[in-house]
């Protein structure tokens, strides 16, 4: 905690991935947000079947957690679910009637 701020979102709530926002079939994401120099910015986790498959920031998928970004190959319609995201992890930035 930050204050009264998680500095971590997957732990919020005591722990757990939180991974439950439905991107498309079996694959789910969690949103991390944090600043770099004063500027606020995030981190999707991107998980097919429980597993971290790679982290999709505000330029697409980057290196991080030993995930080569240039070998994360997830289907178009998780690159476009992704590409629609704002930075906002509630449920205004995925509408549930956006899910797959």
């Amino acid at each position: 905690m930050a204050g009264n701020t998680p500095v971590l979102v997957h732990n919020a709530g005591g722990g757990g991935l939180g991974d439950d926002i439905r991107l498309y079939g079996d694959y789910t994401a969690r949103v991390d947000q944090f600043n770099v120099r004063g500027q606020a910015s995030f981190g999707v986790h991107v998980y097919h079947c429980g597993s971290e498959v790679g982290i999709y920031g505000s330029n697409g998928f980057f290196n991080k957690h030993g995930v080569d970004a240039s070998k994360v190959n997830v289907p178009d319609q998780v690159h476009n679910r992704l590409k629609g995201y704002r930075g906002i992890p509630d449920a205004e930035a995925w509408p549930a009637s956006s899910w797959g």
